[in-house]
């Protein structure tokens, strides 16, 4: 896989799709959770896919990181 794309599902997943068309029409393999993510473990399943993808690519859409505020646990996946 050439890379994986991760994004805030509530303001990021259009251009996330846009980005994966758009890498997918030059040839390159991409991740997205939206098309890609087998049944099963969520959490297992995109773990490993993070570490098989040659880059990772993060949509960062306005208000993306406002969960992490205040997340002393690290229980958003952006941590």
């Amino acid at each position: 896989m050439d890379a994986f794309i991760s994004y805030r599902r509530s303001n990021g997943s259009h251009l996330a799709s846009l980005l994966k068309v758009h890498l997918e029409s030059r040839g390159y393999r991409i991740f997205l959770d939206i098309n890609s993510l087998p049944a099963g473990r969520f959490d297992y399943c995109l773990l490993n896919s993070v570490s098989r993808a040659i880059n990772f690519i993060l949509v960062l859409t306005p208000n993306a990181l406002d969960r992490c505020l205040n997340d002393e646990d690290c229980n958003d996946w952006v941590h």
